[in-house]
């Protein structure tokens, strides 16, 4: 309780010299929930020196809620070096941790986040979906070149899906 209480001040404050002690107890406590309060603590911090660590939660955490609260960090961090992370992840088996990396993408406005977005449009379940499709809309109303900056596969897969989906509005933003 201590260890975990301990990880949760140290986010709170917010030093960046508590990176690498909260990274090992992410990474190697014993205590589930200080595990998890660690990976919380590094995304209220916001510093990319936290990234590898959480990266590697992502991909190697023992069960879903660290890896999930690690995607979560990672996008409250909102650094280009953790999109690969996040794309990778938004393709986990895990439904959680896959949900939080498509949250956590919805953060960024990048145009290699738009098109890891329309990966996602369609594929997953309709919460995915939904983030998805409304990160891919503040993306325009944000940057309404954006979607025009895509490559044109990407271009032309969104404008099928949203043809599929009979989407007016979407559709007329990516036509103009």
């Amino acid at each position: 309780m201590q260890r975990q209480h301990a990880a949760k001040e140290l986010g709170e404050l917010g030093d960046p010299k508590a990176i690498e002690p909260l990274v090992k107890r992410m990474l190697h406590d014993r205590d589930k929930t200080v595990q998890c309060s660690a990976a919380v603590a590094l995304g209220k911090i916001g510093k990319p020196e936290a990234i590898p660590g959480l990266a590697e939660a992502v991909r190697t955490g023992g069960y879903s809620e660290l890896r999930s609260l690690a995607a979560i960090s990672l996008g409250l961090i909102r650094h280009p070096d953790a999109i690969p992370v996040l794309i990778e992840a938004s393709y986990s088996p895990d439904i959680h941790v896959r949900s939080q990396a498509v949250w956590s993408l919805a953060q960024f406005r990048d145009p290699k986040v738009i098109a890891a977005l329309i990966d996602r449009l369609g594929a997953d379940y309709d919460d995915i979906e939904n983030v998805a499709w409304d990160a891919i809309r503040k993306h325009m109303l944000i940057h309404p070149d954006a979607i025009l900056k895509l490559p044109t596969e990407d271009r032309n897969r969104l404008g099928r899906i949203l043809q599929d989906k009979h989407n007016e509005e979407l559709q007329d933003e990516l036509c103009k």
